[in-house]
């Protein structure tokens, strides 16, 4: 069910996205046939408004849709039986299981993998060939890299691949739960450190603002993991590290924001 929602639902708005871009473009057609060139003007508006929605789409469902392919790939042996693990009620063994775990490869491959990849090879051909700095490009491939400073515009496969391994880290989570937690946090301070250090964004209050949120959901599982009830001495050495990172980085956040206002 999780499966099949988080990826026929984004299909479907696509689908419906694709059937008004398929009548705008008829309809701009015939615009420009009769010589009808103010109406022409505005479906090729309508047009780049369609192509950015599409891409908005795309990346608003990218982490959904990793989450479920990942958590449905994800098996593990209970009671000897090999279960889905974040539902084992659903049996890794069936022909059932097998048949929608083909699919949720296929959709791993055409869409977790393939999005981020094509969308970097996109970006680097438009820079190369200088298609950045058209208007007409970024009216309607702008959402991409309009956001981020110049030598940043392919930061967007960034922020996705960021999702795709937050994702997987916790998906195919280790069996025991402190090493996830410090390797969740140890990933989230590095990309802490890496927006920092980077700064892409072309704003100086979205700067701000990512490095805020990146640095929250870094303290949120700090105190997630602190919240934990610690028997042994192996989980009590893990936890220290956890905190001992998430003390740093909100440290450094503050000194450095404040050093650079």
């Amino acid at each position: 069910g999780q499966l099949a929602y988080a990826i026929f639902t984004p299909t479907i708005l696509l689908m419906m996205l694709a059937v008004n871009y398929s009548v705008n473009t008829a309809v701009y057609r015939l615009a420009e046939k009769f010589k009808l060139h103010r109406c022409a003007r505005i479906f090729e508006t309508e047009k780049n408004n369609y192509i950015r929605t599409g891409l908005a789409i795309i990346a608003f469902s990218y982490t959904s849709v990793s989450q479920a392919v990942l958590s449905f790939l994800n098996c593990t042996t209970i009671a000897d039986d090999r279960v889905v693990a974040y539902n084992p009620a659903i049996k890794c063994t069936t022909t059932q299981y097998k048949s929608w775990s083909a699919f949720a490869v296929v959709v791993f491959l055409v869409y977790v993998i393939a999005v981020p990849v094509v969308l970097l090879y996109f970006l680097v051909g438009a820079n190369k060939t200088n298609k950045l700095r058209d208007n007409n490009f970024c009216e309607r491939y702008g959402v991409l890299f309009q956001c981020f400073r110049g030598r940043f515009f392919f930061w967007d496969t960034v922020i996705l691949a960021r999702r795709l391994i937050f994702v997987a880290i916790y998906s195919f989570s280790f069996t025991y739960t402190p090493y996830r937690t410090m390797v969740l946090m140890l990933f989230s301070a590095a990309v802490v450190l890496a927006q920092l250090l980077f700064n892409p964004f072309s704003s100086r209050l979205e700067n701000l603002v990512e490095t805020c949120l990146l640095t929250l959901l870094l303290l949120l599982m700090g105190i997630n993991s602190s919240a934990a009830t610690v028997y042994d001495y192996k989980s009590m050495i893990i936890l220290s590290y956890s905190v001992l990172s998430i003390a740093a980085v909100p440290s450094f956040v503050v000194f450095y924001q404040v050093g650079t206002a």
